[in-house]
C-alpha cells in the first residue's frame, strides 16, 4: 500500500512515516512497536500508618501495589478505606485476592480472572 501511496503521489503518508520515526518508532509501517507499557508492581507490607503515604505515593506515579496487611492488627480496614479512596481518585480498582491481601491498581489497567470473583463471593468484601 506505501508503494501505491507514493507513486500516486500521497504526501500525507511521508509526513506521517517522519512523525513516526521523530517518536521513535523502528519501522513506522509496523504496528507491533505500539505495545502497551508494562505494568510496575510494588509489593507492600506495611506495619504503621507512616508507610500509607509512600504505598499512596506509588499509586500516583501508576504502579500496581500487592498489599500485605498481615503486620497490621486493628487499622487493616483504615488501611484499605484509605488506599482504596487513593485508587478511586485514580479510576483505579483494588481487590481483595487473599486474607489480609489486596491487589490495588491504578487508573488505566484492567484486572480480570475468575480467582477475583471466587474471593469476592467468599469473604464478601
Amino acid at each position: 500500500m506505501s508503494i501505491l501511496r507514493k507513486l500516486m503521489g500521497d504526501d500525507s503518508y511521508d509526513e506521517e512515516r517522519s512523525e513516526k520515526q521523530a517518536l521513535g518508532f523502528s519501522d513506522p509501517d509496523d504496528l507491533d512497536d505500539m505495545v502497551k507499557p508494562k505494568p510496575q508492581f510494588v509489593l507492600a507490607k506495611p506495619d504503621k500508618r507512616d508507610d500509607l503515604l509512600s504505598i499512596a505515593d506509588h499509586l500516583l506515579n501508576r504502579k500496581t501495589i500487592i498489599l500485605n496487611l498481615e503486620l497490621v492488627s486493628k487499622d487493616s480496614r483504615r488501611f484499605v478505606d484509605f488506599l482504596s479512596g487513593v485508587s478511586y481518585a485514580l479510576n483505579g480498582q483494588i481487590k481483595k485476592v487473599a486474607s489480609n491481601t489486596y491487589l490495588i491498581i491504578p487508573g488505566g489497567l484492567e484486572i480480570s480472572g475468575d480467582i477475583f470473583e471466587d474471593i469476592e463471593h467468599e469473604m464478601n468484601f
